[in-house]
């Protein structure tokens, strides 16, 4: 209930609603009224009643007991992952800068890594198809998708986790770190340049594309070269989710341990 309504229909019950407003205020309690409405009637108040208008005259009595809510009250209404999430979030502007900036553009860089990874895919694939054409309609999504995907799904299964306290496992997280970069910045890439430059070849003939039937027997074969040629780069986007999951692990570490005031504690 947001509002409580008093009605003084006389100088005596104005007397007494005043007298019983003050004793609520004295109590042990925390009443959670935004707003107090105090209706005086002129025909009971005359010229008394406030402001001295005729009707019915609404006066908005802001008291101190009936605006405030204790902060324990506050918290015991949120679900207890809530509480969890903003105590991380009040934790983690009192981090040093660069562990802040490492946990915010981190994954930023790990997304550069699948763009460079699907240009690199790219180019493969337009040698093997013998693919001139289109040079910027094909690299411009095999640059942004990557990166974009990498980031997301990073932003998902790690970052995401960890701040919500859901993640506290090193080894989970740094698995979680290797499957990122393995399969959003290194297969993905690979995977979706496969049909950008089949698509190519196919419009211009570059190259001999299969009879219907043998479309999926043609793909597996045109891939396997290429992604001999990338298992380097897949084995460096691995090892890079890893060092980046394991880096944003110890950070989520000194969240847990930074301890946090009562004032802090109660606006949250």
């Amino acid at each position: 209930m947001d509002t409580l309504h008093i009605i003084s229909d006389g100088p005596i019950t104005q007397h007494h609603n005043k007298t019983n407003c003050y004793l609520m205020s004295q109590l042990p309690f925390t009443w959670c009224f935004k707003n107090v409405t105090w209706n005086f009637s002129e025909k009971t108040h005359g010229k008394g009643a406030p402001d001295g208008v005729g009707g019915m005259a609404d006066v908005h009595i802001h008291a101190g007991y009936a605006q405030k809510m204790s902060a324990q009250e506050d918290v015991e209404t949120r679900s207890p992952k809530s509480v969890v999430i903003d105590l991380l979030l009040t934790k983690f502007e009192r981090l040093p800068d660069i562990d802040k900036k490492l946990f915010t553009y981190g994954p930023l860089y790990l997304g550069f890594n699948g763009a460079f990874a699907g240009l690199i895919a790219n180019s493969f694939f337009r040698r093997l198809l013998n693919v001139t054409q289109g040079r910027f309609t094909s690299g411009l999504p095999m640059a942004v998708l990557p990166f974009l995907t990498t980031v997301a799904l990073y932003h998902s299964v790690v970052s995401k986790p960890l701040l919500s306290g859901d993640l506290d496992c090193p080894s989970s997280t740094q698995a979680r770190g290797a499957l990122v970069g393995v399969l959003g910045g290194g297969v993905y890439p690979i995977l979706l340049a496969l049909p950008v430059n089949a698509g190519l070849a196919s419009r211009y003939s570059t190259a001999a594309m299969p009879e219907k039937g043998k479309v999926l027997q043609f793909m597996v074969q045109i891939s396997k070269p290429v992604f001999r040629k990338m298992a380097i780069v897949l084995v460096l986007q691995a090892f890079f989710g890893i060092y980046l999951s394991t880096r944003h692990f110890a950070i989520y570490m000194k969240l847990r341990e930074i301890s946090v005031s009562d004032s802090e504690t109660e606006d949250l």
